[in-house]
């Protein structure tokens, strides 16, 4: 089990998350990709691209300790995601493009920070992301 904190230190971090989400000139980004996940924020070398999403601005907002995103925009499956690959993993960048945090994706239920009904994505098909919430823990 990894580190719990208080509801004063996680919704203190949540804010932080939200503030380097809406930094920059643009609304933030949430790419999915398949492949295995780099180190954390490292460049992109043999993963997948699948689809590519804008946040709302601003993204979200806080509550608790929760980090509540707005609406996500819709995207669709890149030519890479050929007949059906599987995503396995996200990135968040600010809307200047720089790195934010990197996350897991699951089917829902399954404790992913980003929740798909399916994660298997085919070229072309639309990929929506249900609003929802993210608990900011640590990793140390």
């Amino acid at each position: 089990m990894g580190l719990g904190f208080s509801t004063k230190l996680r919704t203190a971090r949540a804010f932080q998350t939200l503030y380097a989400l809406d930094a920059g000139p643009e609304p933030g980004t949430l790419d999915l990709f398949g492949g295995k996940r780099p180190e954390t924020g490292a460049a992109l070398t043999d993963q997948v691209h699948l689809s590519g999403h804008t946040l709302s601005r601003p993204s979200g907002r806080v509550a608790d300790g929760i980090l509540v995103f707005h609406d996500i925009s819709e995207g669709f499956g890149t030519s890479k995601a050929g007949k059906g690959t599987d995503a396995t993993w996200c990135r968040f960048r600010d809307g200047s493009g720089l790195f934010v945090m990197d996350g897991s994706v699951t089917a829902k239920g399954r404790g992913g920070e980003i929740q798909l009904n399916s994660t298997t994505i085919a070229t072309g098909s639309p990929v929506k992301i249900s609003p929802g919430g993210m608990t900011i823990e640590g990793n140390f």
